[in-house]
């Protein structure tokens, strides 16, 4: 079994197999430095398993501040794209989601395909009088992750691109119209991408980061820049920020590849 862990780490590390590509391990600290992977992630590919869900209105943003752990207030014209989490009242993970800015008072939001419909329900639950809309726009959008070479295609509709803000290494993620998508466009495998993703550590949807369950720091969050400690109040705050201040995370999501079974 190769890890991509400090070599010297792996003595006091206690490995169990989600049986998904991952190892969760304990006794982690930030003494433990994460190897990622170098390979060039020269792929064009529409991510199906992906949906779009656009927030619009006056009290959009301030929405947003208050129910995911970035700041989004940092979005700009330069910084289009975030990570960040959705958590629920103790903490733990509802929805892990990537932040377009798609207008001044508009962003979409990128989330598991199953995950929408709650998604949707979630933000209607806090919006009370917020000057605010949420809209479902899978149907008129795809989510593409690519070398950004690749983008440069004029048979794409592209309305949004940036580089991956968890990685640099995953490429470019990218927002295109549906329309645009030309039967004849040369694209890679979906499995290309999950497979580079989880040589990366990097983890993925609700099958992944399981509803309610799952633990921010336990999916590298504060790694990825999906985390604001400067912010201000947000829904799930105080466990999040107590685990960063104490400093302690006690399990940690790794890449494992095997080589050899017996």
């Amino acid at each position: 079994i190769i890890v991509c862990a400090h070599l010297r780490a792996l003595e006091t590390l206690n490995f169990t197999s989600d049986m998904r590509g991952f190892v969760r391990c304990r006794h982690w600290t930030k003494r433990h430095i994460m190897c990622r992977s170098k390979r060039d992630c020269s792929y064009l590919v529409e991510l199906r398993h992906r949906g779009l869900v656009e927030i619009d209105g006056d009290d959009s943003l301030k929405l947003l501040q208050g129910l995911t752990t970035s700041d989004v207030e940092e979005m700009s014209v330069e910084k289009p794209l975030q990570y960040c989490m959705m958590l629920n009242v103790p903490g733990r993970v509802l929805y892990e989601v990537l932040l377009y800015r798609h207008k001044e008072k508009s962003c979409l939001i990128e989330c598991d395909i199953d995950s929408i419909n709650g998604l949707v329900r979630h933000f209607k639950k806090y919006m009370l009088r917020s000057k605010a809309t949420v809209t479902d726009v899978t149907g008129q959008y795809s989510v593409m992750a690519a070398h950004q070479s690749l983008l440069d295609d004029r048979r794409l509709d592209v309305v949004i691109s940036s580089v991956d803000p968890r990685l640099s290494e995953l490429g470019t993620r990218a927002i295109v119209r549906r329309d645009s998508l030309d039967k004849s466009l040369q694209q890679s495998s979906l499995d290309s991408y999950h497979r580079h993703r989880m040589l990366l550590g990097v983890a993925e949807g609700a099958s992944e980061l399981v509803p309610e369950k799952a633990l921010p720091f336990e999916f590298n969050l504060d790694y990825m820049n999906g985390v604001s400690f400067t912010k201000g109040c947000y829904l799930g705050q105080e466990l999040t920020a107590r685990s960063h201040h104490v400093g302690v995370i006690r399990k940690r999501l790794l890449p494992v590849t095997i080589d050899d079974v017996r």
